[in-house]
């Protein structure tokens, strides 16, 4: 038979544990044996952070609008840390603040901020400039052409690259009066 002393309530460091052996014969032996027990880890460390897939480079991340939550991942070093992720859904349009709490084996925790940057589309749809066959105009100017003018090239350019133009009533035009309209829609619709 055997028995064990010293083999629970193991601390961190040099732990001595007995084991008895006793032959059928009633004979004992005591062997010693140390057992080290390692301090708990204190690697809080990680490798990177990646935001749907996006590697984080920096403090923040930019998303397409009308994102309203994002996947964090977080390659931790250590084996024996844990992370948590808060802030991360009920994004709105705009900045928003995602906090990653990294906490090591030996329980003490750091934070990881970054921002979550959801596009907010533009609402301009102001309008640049404005030619008629070649000729600079200001909107709602009259423009006279030939008689038997058809058609006229009409060009619009929008302040913002991002909205879009279209041009109606250029051709087919009659003699008289008719009505060229630009329509500028911002990028936000």
């Amino acid at each position: 038979t055997y028995t064990y002393t010293g083999n629970t309530g193991l601390t961190t460091g040099e732990n001595t544990v007995s084991v008895t052996v006793t032959s059928q014969a009633g004979n004992t032996s005591v062997h010693e044996v140390t057992v080290r027990v390692a301090a708990a880890s204190t690697d809080r460390t990680y490798s990177s952070i990646t935001v749907d897939g996006v590697a984080l480079d920096g403090s923040s991340i930019d998303v397409a609008t009308g994102t309203t939550s994002v996947d964090v991942v977080v390659a931790l070093n250590s084996l024996y840390a844990s992370s948590s992720v808060a802030g991360n859904t009920g994004l709105n349009p705009g900045a928003n603040t995602v906090t990653v709490t990294i906490t090591s084996q030996d329980g003490v925790s750091s934070q990881v901020t970054f921002t979550v940057n959801v596009y907010i589309p533009s609402t301009n749809s102001d309008l640049q400039s404005l030619t008629v066959g070649g000729e600079a105009i200001a909107a709602n100017d009259v423009v006279t052409v030939p008689n038997g003018t058809t058609s006229v090239t009409v060009s619009a350019l929008a302040v913002d690259s991002k909205a879009t133009v279209v041009v109606t009533g250029n051709s087919s035009l009659r003699v008289g009066s008719n009505t060229v309209t630009v329509t500028i829609t911002a990028e936000d619709g």
